[in-house]
């Protein structure tokens, strides 16, 4: 995985090590204009799918026309201790803040909705579901570095993506694998991609949305097979 992460960050075809036209033709976000607020960042799509439907997602889980028992929310204090978005951090920019009668001071997340009545004449906007990007390929090498100098090497240029100015903006940082895991968690909030680093290092608790501990185990980390491909077998 690290080698044919790094092999195409670098520009190399990760089978025959000559050069290819991945950076040329997938590009951070902070490198074409305008592409702020665009919620997927398609621009760094490198496989995802075409749902029409994507929108319902917001519609049934963040949308303020929900009921306060049905509605996902993040409370402020989750968004700053577990969070931790940084000044210059774009991916602050997926949640707004509300009041609800019963839940005050809390943030929604809004990366599933259409923004705009141009959003919804342009499927790349409202319609693409990334299922691997080029932010993933920056953590995937981080992760799986040997090295402390490669593991800041690739965070720092995952970061400079996401709107950090300087290209040593992990100095501050000596347990970098808290960092790896939190721009993991910043980075695929609401895609559930977090969910397979937590069970691939076996990460024993976690913070729900009201920034309690939840401990997990292997039932949790196990998913259900679906009712439908169960039924009815013999």
């Amino acid at each position: 995985a690290y080698n044919i992460a790094t092999d195409l960050l670098s520009g190399k075809d990760p089978v025959t090590g000559s050069p290819n036209n991945f950076r040329n033709t997938i590009l951070p976000i902070t490198a074409i204009d305008n592409q702020y607020a665009e919620p997927m960042y398609f621009p760094e799509v490198i496989f995802g799918l075409n749902n029409r439907i994507r929108d319902e997602i917001h519609k049934d889980y963040f949308s303020t026309d929900l009921a306060d028992k049905n509605i996902l929310v993040a409370g402020q204090k989750y968004i700053s201790e577990v969070l931790k978005y940084e000044n210059l951090d774009m991916r602050s920019s997926m949640w707004t803040n509300v009041n609800r009668t019963s839940k005050i001071d809390v943030s929604l997340f809004t990366r599933y909705a259409v923004r705009s009545v141009e959003d919804e004449g342009n499927p790349n906007r409202y319609a693409v579901q990334p299922l691997i990007s080029l932010s993933e390929l920056y953590l995937i090498a981080a992760e799986a570095a040997d090295s402390e100098s490669d593991q800041r090497r690739w965070l720092e240029e995952l970061r400079v993506n996401r709107g950090f100015r300087s290209t040593k903006n992990t100095g501050n940082y000596t347990n970098l694998q808290q960092l790896i895991q939190d721009e993991y968690r910043r980075e695929f909030y609401g895609l559930a991609q977090f969910f397979y680093y937590l069970k691939r290092h076996n990460i024993k608790t976690i913070s729900n949305q009201e920034v309690k501990q939840v401990n997990m185990n292997i039932n949790r980390y196990r998913l259900p097979i679906p009712v439908r491909e169960t039924d009815n077998r013999l």
